[in-house]
């Protein structure tokens, strides 16, 4: 039988993988031991500071070699290692699903964020938003990540708008979401459910268009149809109609951006014109997301 996780995520990919990292602007860890080095002071190897010595500080971390140059005693800080808690937001709905093209680059975007989460000792959980598929949650290791992939392969669509089903979703305390979906629904409601979820954590939202959503190619009269509502509507496509359309996706994607950074929540636009590797490696690094 054909192993269904290497179509998301290259054995080749998972190698670059092990070597980045999640990197929210503010790490707020949790409780548990992990690879990701903590603001507060520790018991890990790594060095992070002197302060003087207190009545009833730990003498075992007192610097002798210091003390021989200052005749002062001082004790030696070292990082914390805590675990970063990060649950993505995947658009299950049916218009998501219904592009196969970009139903795929989303699975292999949540693939590779989860395996980078997981790879670097944060503790992962993925939520099909308004999809039966029960959610993966609360994962910590390498070797959950061939698991991840093969769950992704399985997640059915929703009948709710991405939308709906968020404001929904339960929504569990963490340090970090990830919203993944093309946002191409209704402002307010959209605005309304990730208002909510904010409160709860910081955001990233990651928008994925197609190349046909970018810049549509029709040609003449034709009837599109709402796959969520089976509203239909003709349209006569010509460059004017198109150049509207485009000026519509920009000012709607623009809200969205805009209400994103003005209460400090990552923000990026990508399209399926572009391979799960450059969106990661190239577009997320850039954007100071993974490094």
């Amino acid at each position: 039988m054909r192993d269904q996780s290497k179509t998301l995520i290259s054995a080749a990919f998972q190698k670059k993988l092990r070597r980045k990292v999640i990197q929210p602007n503010a790490v707020k860890t949790g409780f548990h031991s992990g690879k990701r080095k903590s603001r507060s002071a520790g018991q890990s190897l790594d060095f992070a500071d002197f302060r003087e010595y207190h009545p009833g500080d730990d003498v075992r971390q007192m610097d002798w070699n210091v003390y021989a140059r200052t005749n002062k005693h001082y004790i030696k800080q070292f990082l914390d290692q805590r675990e970063l808690s990060v649950v993505l937001y995947l658009d299950a709905s049916l218009s998501m699903a219904h592009d196969a093209e970009k139903w795929l680059r989303l699975k292999q975007i949540a693939g590779a964020l989860g395996c980078v989460s997981l790879l670097g000792e944060d503790r992962f959980s993925l939520i099909p938003v308004g999809s039966s598929t029960r959610p993966w949650l609360l994962k910590k290791g390498g070797g959950h990540a061939a698991n991840l992939l093969s769950y992704l392969e399985g997640v059915e669509s929703s009948q709710q708008t991405f939308a709906e089903g968020l404001a929904k979703t339960t929504l569990p305390k963490t340090s970090l979401s990830i919203v993944c979906s093309d946002f191409l629904e209704p402002v307010e409601p959209m605005l309304h459910a990730l208002r909510k979820l904010h409160h709860r954590s910081d955001v990233w939202l990651l928008q994925l268009l197609s190349s046909s959503e970018v810049t549509p190619a029709y040609d003449g009269d034709v009837r599109l149809i709402d796959v969520e509502t089976s509203n239909d509507v003709q349209v006569s496509m010509h460059e004017r109609i198109i150049r509207k359309y485009e000026q519509k996706l920009k000012d709607h994607s623009g809200t969205l951006q805009q209400f994103a950074l003005q209460r400090g929540m990552g923000w990026l636009s990508v399209s399926t014109d572009m391979s799960v590797e450059q969106i990661v490696l190239e577009a997320m690094v850039k954007q100071g997301w993974v490094k």
